[in-house]
């Protein structure tokens, strides 16, 4: 179908669809299109992984599944789907401060003055966490660095953030502008979060300059 040297029913869109509602009903698969196959992600290997065949089809047909069921009236598998089941079947694998190696830890404890950077009292982060593993982001599939959870008001950090200070750092201060915001990702409100936890570091950073430079005087 992708070649487009198959039979002629079978290019056929209601045939195609029909082909996919028995497919996806007797067969543990994920429907991709080439352009998400062509661009990979950890999504796809997990899916390989988890025993499923990834099956390639066109982007006219790709377009049809998200409102399709297959013949047994369950959602058709595309790679949304898989990532929503994914998640939904997802643990994290939390990791005690005291598993940390004196790097990991050093940077770690920094977490409450860093967040102090952007309000002096911080009241709606109870905790924050780490955890090798984290959930699969909609944006590219990978694995999210860090996520603000409301219900349990918390935020988790993927371990391997705490390589580097500066990476500790941008995740926990992007999750805690969500906290701080009550926006999501991509919106104009959390934009605006962004924009005012800019002008707030870059005031005391020019503050703190400036007192620097009188002490040199």
């Amino acid at each position: 179908m992708e070649r487009g040297t198959a039979h002629d029913e079978l290019q056929w869109l209601d045939v195609q669809l029909h082909a996919c509602r028995i497919l996806n009903a007797h067969g543990r698969v994920v429907f991709v299109t080439s352009e998400q196959l062509h661009l990979g992600s950890s999504l796809i290997t997990k899916a390989r992984l988890d025993g499923y065949r990834v099956v390639v089809i066109p982007t006219t047909l790709a377009s049809k599944l998200p409102t399709l069921q297959d013949i047994d009236g369950r959602p058709v598998r595309t790679l949304d789907v898989y990532r929503s089941e994914w998640n939904e079947s997802f643990q994290f694998t939390f990791i005690s401060p005291d598993q940390l190696s004196l790097e990991e830890r050093a940077i770690y404890e920094q977490t409450k003055p860093l967040m102090r950077l952007l309000s002096s009292r911080i009241t709606k982060v109870k905790e924050v966490l780490i955890s090798e593993t984290m959930r699969l982001n909609r944006y590219d599939n990978n694995e999210a660095v860090g996520v603000w959870q409301e219900a349990e008001e918390r935020i988790v950090i993927k371990r391997e953030q705490l390589r580097r200070r500066n990476l500790y750092a941008a995740t926990l201060l992007h999750e805690y502008t969500h906290a701080l915001s009550g926006a999501d990702d991509e919106t104009l409100e959390f934009e605006n979060g962004l924009t005012e936890a800019l002008g707030v570091l870059a005031d005391d950073l020019l503050s703190a300059r400036a007192v620097q430079e009188q002490k040199k005087r």
